[in-house]
């Protein structure tokens, strides 16, 4: 109780990265300023930004309803056939090698738009075992040991992202990978990987995530 009321008490931490550091070991937080190049970039953003649909909270598990939460309010889509653009294929083999993982750990790219006012609200990447349908999504690859987040794009203002109990809020900038572990050493749920995406204030905010399995991952076959 104590350390959590001085947690509170700490005051926030805004980072403009310009250079690769180790920002936490716990959880372990890395940053990873020009991953992308410009060009890159613009290659994601234009892949999908005429197939964009509205978020839904995939750990819910309700495929059959697709439940629509207020805790997620930006658009997406995720990328199914990946490997087959070479540009994409050559950024997952540089994703594998800077988190010392390999390719076939990887979940597809899913790339993420928000407008002003929209926003993600903290949460975890991992999969609760507690939550229902939670087996659904572990029997294809295990829990997910880490998140690899991209910025694609800088934003006027807000969009960060924030990490309530490290009290650390990273802002975006064009090109910057964000590398997180969801999980411990002994592969335990890290309760300390708690994250969120600010409100867009003003602009707007493209990024794309890969999420990185404990082992290899294989789609899942989700109802239509």
């Amino acid at each position: 109780m104590i350390s959590m009321f001085l947690n509170w008490l700490k005051p926030w931490r805004t980072l403009k990265p310009s250079t690769e550091a180790v920002i936490s070991k716990r959880p372990y937080l890395s940053v990873h300023p020009n991953f992308l190049s410009l060009e890159e970039c613009s290659h994601f953003i234009q892949l999908a930004q005429d197939k964009l649909q509205p978020s839904i909270f995939a750990q819910t598990g309700d495929w059959e309803n697709k439940a629509f939460v207020h805790a997620r309010t930006s658009s997406g889509f995720s990328f199914k056939e990946h490997d087959a653009d070479p540009t994409l294929s050559a950024i997952s083999e540089r994703i594998a090698h800077l988190t010392q993982t390999r390719v076939a750990q990887g979940e597809p790219f899913h790339l993420l738009h928000y407008n002003i006012g929209q926003e993600y609200k903290p949460h975890y990447d991992y999969f609760d075992p507690a939550q229902e349908n939670a087996d659904f999504y572990l029997q294809h690859g295990g829990q997910r040991l880490g998140s690899f987040l991209i910025y694609l794009s800088d934003v006027e203002q807000g969009g960060e992202t924030t990490f309530p109990k490290l009290k650390i809020k990273i802002k975006p900038q064009r090109g910057l990978a964000v590398f997180f572990r969801n999980l411990k050493p002994d592969n335990s749920l890290e309760p300390r990987a708690l994250h969120g995406a600010a409100p867009v204030i003003a602009g707007e905010k493209w990024s794309v995530t890969r999420w990185i399995r404990l082992n290899d991952y294989y789609e899942p076959p989700f109802p239509s």
